[in-house]
């Protein structure tokens, strides 16, 4: 037992040299040492016992320790301090190190003794990741349900509004949101599919547009205007803005990123309006009409 110490340093030192998730410091190095020590306990304990049945549950636990949820617009979100291939590495990296320890307190044993020393160490290292990998599952399938919830709710929204308005933060992350409402409310205004892929695109245009040059405190308005005959999107954000004289009238450099954005809008949209003032913000309108 008086191994468990030196051993719960070791492994959470090559942990935190090795495993990028490690590095990003989400997880103390004291907690991860905490950790690798009650699982070398119980590791041990049930060498001494000959019972494991609680290994999987040690598992289960490891993952539920770095999982934490976020409170999203449409769903919960889940978050891990680290990833779940670094928490394999590391369960790897600690049987190892284990059976380096103890392969030297057995040099007595003969080679059956070894053979089923080593069995049973992997016995319970197959239970840590056995508990791991069905709550990581179990969380995965949770969010899944949550998520499908918050989109079936969506659906039912969108049955019913001529009119929808959304606030999101200037994050990159949000845009994929507004992309996915975009294209409920084009479906069903019942679009064709290229058209829904023109909506979508353009929509996506603006947002990435608004989130990169604004960064404001205020966010981003986003309104949506639907029935039979048309699609229309205004989305405003209140940063430094820009002259918009004369952008998106000729094809951006095919080798850049930059300045295709207007461009994309004004020529998959059947009318696009840009209001913008220097140090007020930008807003911009686009109209998709429903060809018959």
């Amino acid at each position: 037992m008086e191994q468990i110490e030196p051993l719960s340093q070791k492994v959470s030192d090559r942990c935190f040299a090795e495993l990028e998730s490690y590095k990003s410091g989400k997880i103390p190095r004291e907690e991860s040492v905490g950790t690798v020590r009650r699982l070398t306990a119980f590791l041990i304990r049930a060498l001494e016992s000959g019972h494991s049945e609680h290994a999987s549950e040690q598992g289960s636990t490891l993952h539920d320790e770095i999982i934490t949820f976020d409170e999203g617009i449409a769903a919960r979100r889940v978050k891990m301090a680290i990833q779940f291939e670094d928490l394999i590495r590391g369960l790897q990296f600690m049987r190892v190190e284990v059976w380096a320890c103890l392969s030297k307190l057995s040099e007595h044993l003969h080679a059956q003794g070894v053979f089923m020393l080593e069995k049973r160490i992997n016995e319970i290292f197959d239970a840590y990741f056995l508990g791991l990998s069905s709550s990581y599952r179990n969380s995965q399938s949770a969010m899944l349900a949550e998520q499908q919830k918050a989109l079936d709710k969506w659906e039912e929204v969108v049955k019913s509004a001529s009119e929808i308005r959304l606030k999101i933060p200037c994050l990159n992350e949000f845009a994929a949101i507004v992309r996915l409402q975009a294209e409920a409310i084009a479906r069903r205004v019942n679009f064709t599919e290229e058209e829904v892929y023109d909506i979508i695109t353009a929509v996506g245009e603006v947002c990435d547009n608004s989130i990169e040059h604004s960064q404001s405190e205020q966010g981003i308005d986003v309104e949506y205007t639907m029935n039979d005959r048309e699609f229309q999107v205004e989305v405003r954000d209140y940063g430094k803005g820009f002259d918009p004289a004369g952008k998106g009238d000729l094809p951006p450099d095919m080798f850049s990123e930059d300045g295709r954005g207007i461009f994309l809008m004004r020529n998959l949209m059947d009318k696009v309006e840009i209001d913008s003032k220097i140090g007020q913000g930008t807003r911009i309108r686009m109209v998709k009409a429903r060809k018959r």
